[in-house]
């Protein structure tokens, strides 16, 4: 049996009311570490059990009297309704974590390896504290606090224990938290609605990252999070920042984390940052929606005609070349279906637009792009606004 299968297990145990006690060996393989501690820790542990149930073993001439009184019936931690969130101040990390949380020049892997020591800090949590809601855990690199959701109470010594435990050996917290919010959990309430969360880009990972591909993987990742609302996603690279709905509106906390790492899957570096958009700042022309063209301009889908006036927009994925402006210019000259004076480019969104001045050979385009090392194309077009018709000389008489 694994060491995960075993935890989880014990855990559920320890959950029901069954007593069982996890033993953490620091020992290289099984076979040692049991005799030498295993089995000597398992002969005391049941001495225990039996010196526990003798002692609770009523006397045989009060039982009749005792099966008479009325029998407390335990309430087991994972049936209390009252959930608390309890946040603790954090006085040192592991000397690891540490070097890597004050090293500017490691800011792009920090949410990594926070996200590590979360991780981490569920198996402590698990052990420690019998009614740990899983996923709730937060580390806050900025207030420097550590908060999770819990039911029931909280061990006297937890803060000794945390510190003190396999996963979270050197782990310092406050030993007090500094502060436990409490309020009644109501799971079908919760799920009522939906709720807003909001992302600052921080980075971009070179490496994962492209703006044509980008947003659709990140769709589907975040399809894997049971409580996401499909087709919310909203990308404002311009002003840095990502929109999306999930399911309810408690338990928001959890999901931070299996956020980030979904938009971390796609190239995105990102920390949680409540904002206030508009209905306005979700429909800019400037916001990337994966459910479609959030621009207030048509897509138009079918072949233009000869005489049809439209916008052209390239987005590109990767760019091989030296001199971009060069590149487009190159890319573009020649064709007599470019017109000239429209040809704009912008190298942080990767994009290049021009309006026709008649059909557009898509094929031709996309080969000069490509000679010109502009790769992973998108090419797409847009109606233009239909000009206001010349008046008449009669409307331009009677308006004199």
């Amino acid at each position: 049996t694994s060491f995960e299968n075993s935890h989880k297990f014990a855990t559920a145990l320890t959950v029901q009311g069954t007593p069982v006690e996890f033993v953490i060996s620091k020992g290289a393989d099984h076979y040692q570490p049991m005799i030498d501690e295993g089995i000597p820790k398992g002969i005391a542990w049941i001495k225990k059990i039996v010196a526990q149930s003798a002692e609770s073993k009523p006397d045989s001439k009060m039982a009749a009297t005792e099966t008479d009184k009325p029998v407390n019936k335990t309430v087991l931690p994972g049936m209390d309704l009252t959930r608390r969130t309890a946040t603790f101040q954090i006085l040192e990390f592991p000397k690891f974590y540490s070097k890597i949380f004050e090293d500017d020049k490691q800011e792009n892997s920090k949410q990594f390896w926070k996200e590590s020591l979360e991780s981490k800090s569920q198996n402590s949590l698990k052990d420690i504290v019998t009614g740990y809601k899983e996923g709730t855990e937060k580390i806050d690199l900025e207030n420097m606090t550590f908060r999770f959701d819990f039911v029931g109470t909280l061990p006297e010594n937890f803060s000794s224990q945390f510190v003190e435990a396999f996963f979270t050996e050197d782990f310092k917290l406050s030993t007090k938290p500094t502060s436990v919010e409490e309020y009644v959990y109501d799971p079908e309430a919760g799920m009522r609605g939906t709720s807003p969360l909001t992302f600052h880009i921080r980075n971009l990972n070179r490496i994962r990252f492209n703006r044509i591909t980008s947003p659709k993987i990140a769709e589907a990742e975040l399809r894997q999070i049971e409580r996401y609302v499909p087709d919310s996603l909203k990308i404002n690279m311009t002003q840095e920042w990502i929109y999306l709905s999930v399911k309810g509106t408690e338990g928001l906390d959890e999901l931070t984390s299996p956020v980030e790492r979904a938009l971390n899957q796609a190239g995105f570096f990102v920390s949680e940052q409540k904002m206030v958009l508009t209905e306005a700042d979700l429909n800019s022309s400037d916001t990337y929606s994966v459910a479609g063209d959030s621009s207030s301009a048509t897509k138009v889908k079918s072949p233009a005609g000869p005489d049809e006036k439209l916008k052209y927009i390239i987005l590109y994925g990767v760019y091989g070349g030296d001199d971009l402006k060069e590149s487009v210019q190159r890319s573009l000259k020649g064709f007599v279906w470019v017109d000239p004076k429209s040809i704009q480019f912008n190298p942080n969104k990767k994009e290049i637009s021009f309006k026709n001045r008649s059909t557009v050979d898509t094929g031709a385009l996309e080969r000069a792009l490509t000679r010109n090392k502009f790769y992973q194309l998108d090419i797409s077009y847009e109606a233009l606004p239909a000009e206001s018709p010349e008046p008449t000389s009669k409307e331009k008489t009677a308006a004199e």
